[in-house]
């Protein structure tokens, strides 16, 4: 279940932190997140890498970013903003003639609403 249309947050810099959930700040609100490279983390309207800037984990769709070693996001307002981005493909394949799996077409559907 998707409880969310919302695809980007945003943060102020503080030259310290380095560990944000991507959520909405204004509401709380986590943003859900299937595979860490649907996440594009851009700092000073720079894009940066995974692994090289910063890594990602996943836990019940929540998404926790973690800047890596000498790259802390520099003090700014607003400087640091997330998206989802989730690809136009579908990977879900349902034969016919045969039981419909409801959590392949529930996780598809969720992809569905996530683009």
């Amino acid at each position: 279940m998707i409880a969310t249309d919302l695809n980007r947050a945003e943060f102020d810099g503080d030259n310290s932190q380095t560990v944000f959930i991507f959520r909405d700040t204004a509401s709380g609100t986590n943003i859900p997140v299937v595979n860490e490279s649907h996440i594009k983390v851009y700092v000073d309207s720079t894009l940066k890498s995974i692994t090289t800037h910063y890594t990602v984990a996943i836990v019940n769709k929540v998404a926790t970013i973690t800047f890596t070693t000498g790259n802390k996001p520099p003090t700014g307002t607003k400087n640091i903003l997330f998206i989802r981005e989730v690809p136009f493909t579908q990977d879900t394949d349902l034969a016919n003639n045969s039981q419909l799996d409801a959590e392949s077409l529930e996780s598809q559907l969720d992809t569905i609403v996530n683009q």
